[in-house]
């Protein structure tokens, strides 16, 4: 019974980002801290770890899923140091991208999935490749990397809760916008909005 111009339908279905005063997340903080840290890391420290979400979203085109990637440094304040975004992607071909950014990232540790919106599909493929669910038996050979995203409402409440709590306290921080002329760099910075939206 929600209507279109209704703020939680806008951020619900919608995926927009409202005002402070409109939103769970303090948007003004979020971006505040993101002034402070580093550029876009486009290869990862191969003496780091790193550890990537992804989120699916069915498209409403129902062409493919409109999708994002976060990759995230683990040090005693972890950063987000990559964020991407694709929109009518298959499940095979957003397999093959994870596939790709995990080279670029070799560091990877664990990669968070959430299987709503077309992420099964995408499973799918990556157990195809040799990705696997960390609670997989051993019987099944593969790597043993991804973790499913909370799905309960009670998980993804606290799972909220928790980010808004990292952001408030300094314990997450976004990427600076970049001075460079990169290419690659300025066209990671002009999705932040968008990609954040997804943790």
């Amino acid at each position: 019974d929600l209507e279109e111009g209704d703020s939680t339908y806008q951020q619900m279905f919608m995926n927009r980002w409202l005002s402070d005063s409109g939103t769970f997340y303090i948007l003004s903080i979020m971006k505040d801290e993101s002034l402070k840290q580093s550029n876009v890391v486009l290869r990862g420290d191969p003496n780091r770890e790193y550890v990537m979400s992804l989120d699916t979203a069915r498209s409403r085109r129902g062409t493919g899923d409109d999708s994002t990637l976060c990759v995230m440094e683990i040090r005693s304040k972890p950063e987000v140091v990559f964020l991407w975004s694709i929109n009518n992607v298959t499940a095979k071909d957003l397999a093959d991208e994870v596939i790709r950014f995990m080279g670029l990232f070799g560091g990877t540790i664990r990669l968070v999935l959430d299987r709503r919106g077309g992420g099964d599909y995408v499973l799918d493929e990556l157990t195809k490749q040799g990705l696997l669910l960390v609670d997989e038996p051993y019987s099944i050979p593969g790597r043993r990397i991804i973790v499913e995203f909370p799905s309960t409402p009670a998980e993804i409440n606290r799972a909220h809760q928790e980010l808004r709590s990292g952001f408030e306290n300094g314990m997450v921080f976004l990427p600076r916008r970049t001075e460079s002329d990169d290419p690659a760099e300025l066209k990671a910075y002009n999705e932040v909005d968008d990609a954040i939206k997804q943790l």
